[in-house]
């Protein structure tokens, strides 16, 4: 599923389902960083596991949410 958006919020995040991706498309490549630590955050404090992609030429992020 593809997604435009300002920023990735945890939000976002906690509604992906397991073995679900999501492509945010984003408007610079400073959202995708602050996309990645905010999945990389969210996998501490939920105790969830995603994978993360990031095209910065493209400025898009796929995040996938992985079974633990």
């Amino acid at each position: 599923m593809k997604m435009k958006a300002e920023k990735v919020t945890r939000k976002m995040l906690r509604s992906i389902s397991t073995g679900e991706t999501v492509v945010f498309e984003l408007p610079t490549a400073a959202a995708c960083d602050s996309g990645k630590a905010t999945a990389c955050q969210l996998q501490n404090i939920d105790g969830v596991k995603y994978s993360v992609r990031t095209d910065y030429k493209a400025r898009s992020l796929s995040i996938t949410r992985k079974p633990l």
